[in-house]
């Protein structure tokens, strides 16, 4: 597959669900993409504080310094 020449090649995408926040940012930017994160109530204490969801998934392809959206596990309510 050819690219133009200002196209920016695709990198895997780290699996960071249940990861930390923390966690999560140094593996993302480690592999030279971003992380946005919205809050995602649940009921599962276990999940709280943690990474439950992700996109793109991991093992997915997204260009250098993409967005990956994740969420946040936190008390419902």
């Amino acid at each position: 597959m050819s690219r133009d020449p200002g196209q920016k090649p695709d990198l895997a995408v780290p699996d960071v669900i249940g990861s930390t926040p923390t966690d999560a940012v140094t593996t993302l930017n480690g592999s030279q993409l971003r992380l946005i994160y919205v809050k995602l109530p649940i009921a599962s204490p276990g999940e709280i504080g943690k990474i439950v969801q992700q996109s793109p998934l991991g093992g997915n392809k997204a260009p250098r310094n993409a967005q990956v959206l994740v969420f946040l596990g936190v008390r419902g309510g």
